[in-house]
C-alpha cells in the first residue's frame, strides 16, 4: 500500500508497528501485541518474525492481510477480532502450529479452502461476520473443540461438518440456517449447541432452551421430516413415576440393578447398541420422569417414527387406567398420517402382584 495516502493518524500507527516490529526481530522476540493502535495497514515486514508465537492484532481497522503474514510458521496464536477484514489471504494456511484463531466482528463473507490446513486449532471464533457458507474443508479442522459462528448469515452447513467429532461447544445462534445436516449427529461429544434465532428451523423455545444437544438433535430431525442416519431408532420410555423405567433402561444397557437409585428428574437420555447380524444399531434411549408435573412437556418429545416402551405397573392397582392415559397420549402426538406409531408394553413389578390387564 502507498503510505503517502496515509492520513496523518494512520501514517503514525504504522510507524509505530514498524517500530515494534522491529523491536520484536531485534530481541528475537516470540509475542508481540499491536492491538488497539488504529493500524489499517499492516507491514509486510511483519513475516520478518519466524519465532514469533503469539500475535495480537485486534481491535485495528484492517481491512488486509499481507501474503507475509504466511511466514509466522511458529504461530500458535493469533487475535483478529475488530478489525474490518472482508477476507483472509491463502497464506493463512500456512499457519499450522495455530491452535487459536480469533476473527470475530469483521466483515468477512467466505473463508478460503486453505483454513482446513490448521489442523492443530482448538478453538476457532468467527461470530459476528458476514458469512455465507463454510467450504467443506471446515472438516480437516478435527482438533476444534469450540467453534462459534454465531451472528452470521449461514443458510446451510457442509455435511463435512459431522468429521468434527472432538467438538464440545458450537454456536449457531443468530444465523439463517433453514435445515440441518443429518451428519451433525456424529457430533456426540457436544456440550453446548445453540441455536436460538434460526426461525427456519421450526425449534420450539422449550427445545432450544434444553441444554442437552442430543435431545435437540432428536427433536428436530424427528419433526422437520429429514433425512436421519440408518441403523438409528429413538426409544421413549413413559409411564407414571416409580414403575421402574430407569431401573429397566439399566438393565437393557448395563444388565444391573440398583435398588437405592432415586427417581428421574426431566429426561435422561442414553445411546443403547444394538447388536445386530447387518451391523450395529443406535438406539437413543429417552427415559421420561413418571411425575405429573412433568407431563405437559411430552408434548415437545413424543413425535412420530418413534417406538415408545410404556411400564406399567402391578403394585399400584392402576395399570388399566395408566394403560389407557399413556397410550392416548402416544396416539395423539406420535401418529402420522392416521397410523400410530409402535407401543410396546411392559408389565413391570408383577411378581407378588397378580392383576388382570385388558390386553
Amino acid at each position: 500500500m502507498d503510505r503517502s495516502s496515509f492520513e496523518p493518524e494512520e501514517k503514525k500507527a504504522y510507524e509505530k508497528a514498524l517500530a515494534k516490529i522491529e523491536e520484536c526481530r531485534k530481541n528475537r522476540g516470540m509475542t508481540l501485541d499491536l492491538a488497539a493502535i488504529g493500524l489499517t495497514d499492516l507491514p509486510t515486514q511483519i513475516g520478518q518474525l519466524p519465532l514469533l508465537t503469539v500475535l495480537r492484532l485486534n481491535d485495528n481497522q484492517l481491512r488486509r492481510l499481507p501474503p507475509e503474514i504466511g511466514q509466522l510458521t511458529a504461530l500458535t496464536g493469533l487475535r483478529l477480532e475488530g478489525n474490518q477484514l472482508t477476507e483472509l489471504p491463502p497464506e493463512i494456511g500456512r499457519l499450522s502450529a495455530l491452535t487459536g484463531l480469533r476473527l470475530q466482528n469483521n466483515l468477512l463473507t467466505h473463508l478460503p479452502p486453505e483454513i482446513g490446513k490448521l489442523t492443530a486449532l482448538t478453538a476457532l471464533r468467527l461470530h459476528g461476520n458476514q458469512l455465507t457458507l463454510l467450504p467443506r474443508e471446515i472438516g480437516k479442522l478435527t482438533a476444534l473443540t469450540d467453534l462459534r459462528l454465531q451472528g452470521n448469515q449461514l443458510t446451510q452447513l457442509p455435511p463435512e461438518i459431522g468429521k468434527l467429532t472432538a467438538l464440545t461447544t458450537l454456536h449457531l445462534h443468530e444465523n439463517k440456517l433453514t435445515q440441518l445436516p443429518p451428519e451433525i449427529y456424529k457430533l456426540t461429544a457436544l456440550t453446548l449447541l445453540s441455536l436460538n434465532r434460526n426461525p427456519d428451523l421450526g425449534l420450539p423455545r422449550d427445545v432450544l432452551a434444553m441444554e442437552n444437544p442430543a435431545a435437540i438433535l432428536s427433536y428436530y430431525f424427528n419433526t422437520q421430516g429429514s433425512a436421519r442416519p440408518l441403523n438409528e431408532v429413538k426409544l421413549v420410555l413413559c409411564g407414571r413415576g416409580a414403575t421402574g423405567k430407569t431401573s429397566l433402561v439399566d438393565r437393557l444397557l448395563r444388565n444391573t440393578f440398583d435398588s437405592t437409585k432415586p427417581e428421574t428428574t426431566g429426561v435422561a437420555l442414553e445411546d443403547w447398541t444394538i447388536k445386530y447380524k447387518q451391523g450395529d444399531i443406535t438406539a437413543h434411549v429417552w427415559d421420561f420422569a413418571g411425575q405429573v408435573i412433568t407431563h405437559s412437556m411430552h408434548q415437545f418429545f413424543f413425535s412420530t417414527r418413534t417406538v415408545y416402551l410404556l411400564v406399567l405397573t402391578g403394585r399400584e392397582n392402576t395399570a388399566e387406567e395408566d394403560a389407557e392415559y399413556w397410550l392416548k397420549l402416544i396416539a395423539a402426538f406420535g401418529s402420522e398420517e392416521g397410523k400410530g406409531p409402535p407401543v410396546i408394553v411392559a408389565l413391570n413389578k408383577w411378581d407378588s402382584t397378580q392383576v388382570r390387564v385388558d390386553r
